[in-house]
Parts: structure tokens; sequence; C-alpha cells
């Protein structure tokens, strides 16, 4: 149906054409949206997992293994799991330097 049929059908109505630029916009704005909510879940650290073993293969589970942040100087420890694996969670990009005393 045209504006003129649907004009005489319903006089006191306003035909109302579709706009393709508006309908482009907020297709254009509905997709940015769709992907800038995965943009923002991209993270900026990461998890260091380490397992100290001694020369016969063996874990470590007694040694105290730090982390340093090169750029930062910022150290972190841990204990270990019952594996002797060690881990540093949430660490931010960078250099670090690794350190295991016993």
């Amino acid at each position: 149906m045209n504006c003129e049929t649907f004009r005489r059908a319903y006089t006191d109505r306003v035909c109302v054409r579709p706009n393709f630029t508006v309908l482009s916009l907020v297709v254009s704005l509905l997709l940015t949206l769709s992907f800038a909510s995965s943009a923002a879940a991209q993270r900026l650290d990461g998890t260091l997992r380490v397992v100290v073993s001694d020369v016969s293969g063996a874990s470590v589970t007694d040694a105290k293994v730090t982390v340093t942040n090169e750029a930062t100087n910022v150290s972190q420890s841990t204990d270990a799991s019952s594996n002797g694996a060690y881990e540093f969670p949430n660490l931010l990009i960078g250099s670090y330097t690794v350190t295991v005393e016993k």
C-alpha cells in the first residue's frame, strides 16, 4: 500500500515512509555497541604458573618462589600447592624476574 492509498483509506492518519538513513544509523549503533562489549572484555594481565623440580625431576614443594616486575620493581611471593606448582595470578603485562629459594 502506498501513501496515497493509505491517505484515502485513513484520512485522519499520517503516512510515514521508512527513512533508510535513520534505519542505517540505528543498525550501525547496535553493531557498534555489540562489538564494544567484547572489546572491553580484553585483559591486560595474565597468570604465571611455575613448577620447581630438582635434578631428578621430583617436585620441590618447600621452595619460596618470587616474581619481580622489572619495570616497577614490585615483587610477589607465593607458597607451593601440594604438587609443587606455584601460581601468580593477575600479573600485569611486562618482563619479570623469577627467583627460587630453598
